[in-house]
């Protein structure tokens, strides 16, 4: 499939992990169906973003779909031929964009993905200044909606989220392997490489 290796291609130019089509093939075929991985895209699954590239007679004639993957025509096209042209009928039961498993992590990865480096700087400290937490809940609750296309549940499990880091660090204290990783977990670095990892 082209389409999937012009995918695999441009991850890896990003220097974006993806599931091993080997190891975790459902993983993989949600990886190629999801939305939010495009910075500039957010509503448009990554294997369509391809498609339309690659076939440039489909994106002539559903221009909307360039900017978001539920356009009317684009997909009746694709249920009517376009998925058996392209060989990605096996793929479309994949896709769906209600199923988000950890609206933080999907927050926090669209934000790295978008290379939203101002956002980080800004709200540096949010895990260990709760005022600093707060104001980011704020501008997440406002900004990350219109400006990025996040839903109200992202922003509720946000608001939540406070106590996360908490549970993160029984599991720091439980894993050997993070500890030695990360020894002084106190220091701003160490703390920022950890919760990156």
């Amino acid at each position: 499939m082209i389409i999937v290796r012009d995918v695999m291609q441009w991850a890896a130019s990003q220097q974006l992990s993806t599931p091993s089509p080997i190891e975790s093939p459902d993983d993989f075929c949600r990886f190629l169906m999801s939305r939010g991985t495009l910075a500039d895209n957010p509503n448009v699954v990554v294997l369509y973003w391809f498609l339309l590239k690659r076939r440039q007679d489909v994106a002539d004639a559903y221009p909307s779909a360039i900017h978001n993957s539920d356009d009317n025509g684009f997909r009746a096209w694709l249920i009517n031929s376009g998925s058996n042209e392209e060989s990605i009928s096996d793929l479309l039961c994949y896709e769906n964009e209600e199923d988000i498993v950890d609206y933080v992590a999907d927050a926090f990865n669209r934000l790295r993905i978008a290379k939203r480096d101002d956002v980080f700087e800004e709200f540096d400290n949010l895990w260990s200044d709760e005022r600093v937490f707060d104001e980011f809940s704020a501008w997440f609750s406002l900004y990350g909606i219109e400006d990025m296309g996040f839903q109200a549940e992202h922003t509720k499990r946000i608001r939540n989220a406070r106590g996360g880091p908490f549970r993160i660090l029984n599991i720091y204290f439980l894993r050997g392997d993070l500890q030695i990783a990360f020894p002084s977990l106190w220091e701003d670095s160490q703390i920022k490489g950890f919760s990156n990892s």
